[in-house]
């Protein structure tokens, strides 16, 4: 019962951050949709941990209550570091910016298949800890590594901001929308893909001014593009395959879409499209290890380290 109470203290001061942070940059009048977006992950959370906690109440199968139960810590874990990165965002939200790009559906399925991944495992170790668990689901695994990619990102603009100069990677609406979206997605098919890499370009490449990008020296930033890979891989899985017709155009623009998206997919370890869920993970994996590497490299040269 104790560890229930404060389970659900966890839960009403994780609703409080975010809700302090709607309030404090004044989004119920300036984007309510934001708003409402920004609560995506606690309120999912909080309907998944209700619902959770009536199941253990009411399985009498002990393998089934220990995986229960621990998708509940991984869950507690995710929102509250999914959360803080909403809260961490630095922007005076004046103006709903324009984009190109049309953001998917939004949910939030990350708790759910997290939980079936450690029901399948059957013989989880009783009152494990999160370290523990989180190796036993890969959805899990995969949204970690999504929280420390976004985390990096974040700290780019932070440090930035320290030097005495401009955010990197402008917080508009869509970058703040693609932080609500992307820790609780969950990629084993194109459909999934799709919607991750169009969060990412959103953040990333629009976010760090596009046809411009601020990372880059020639436009005052300290990346070189040979040591862009990361984005332009980015890049050419959304403008190639997932979000355009690479048969689109002239014999000439389409050899090279097919030769860019190509390259990207060698980069990622493959040799054609993804098609099983543990392609479509991997895709997942080494793109994100990759733009996490990315910028923490770009944090440390805006250092000057």
């Amino acid at each position: 019962m104790a560890k229930r109470e404060s389970s659900h203290q966890r839960d009403h001061q994780t609703r409080l951050r975010i809700e302090r942070g709607i309030v404090e940059r004044n989004l119920i009048k300036t984007n309510p949709a934001l708003a409402a977006d920004m609560l995506l992950p606690t309120v999912s959370y909080m309907d998944f941990s209700q619902r959770t906690v009536n199941r253990i109440a009411g399985s009498e199968d002990s393998d089934e209550r220990t995986a229960l139960g621990g998708s509940l810590v991984i869950a507690e874990e995710h929102v509250t570091d999914a959360t803080r990165l909403l809260v961490e965002v630095d922007s005076e939200e004046q103006e709903v910016t324009e984009s190109l790009i049309v953001a998917p559906t939004k949910s939030y399925p990350i708790y759910e298949v997290v939980q079936l991944d450690l029901i399948d495992v059957r013989d989880l170790p009783a009152e494990a800890t999160y370290p523990v668990l989180v190796r036993f689901s890969s959805a899990a695994t995969l949204a970690e590594l999504t929280r420390q990619t976004l985390s990096a990102i974040l700290r780019c603009n932070k440090t930035s901001k320290l030097r005495g100069s401009q955010e990197i990677f402008t917080p508009t609406t869509q970058a703040q929308e693609a932080l609500v979206a992307l820790p609780g997605l969950v990629v084993r098919d194109e459909s999934a893909l799709r919607d991750f890499v169009t969060y990412l370009y959103m953040l990333i490449y629009e976010g760090a001014g596009d046809q411009k990008l601020r990372f880059i020296k020639d436009h005052g930033g300290p990346m070189e593009l040979d040591e862009c890979d990361a984005i332009w891989n980015l890049k050419a899985l959304r403008n190639k395959w997932l979000s355009h017709d690479p048969e689109h155009g002239g014999a000439k623009a389409i050899d090279k879409s097919y030769r860019s998206l190509a390259e990207a997919l060698k980069n990622l370890g493959l040799n054609t499209f993804p098609s099983t869920r543990r392609e479509f993970e991997e895709v997942q994996r080494k793109v994100l290890n990759m733009l996490l590497e990315f910028h923490t490299e770009l944090e440390r040269r805006i250092t000057g380290t």
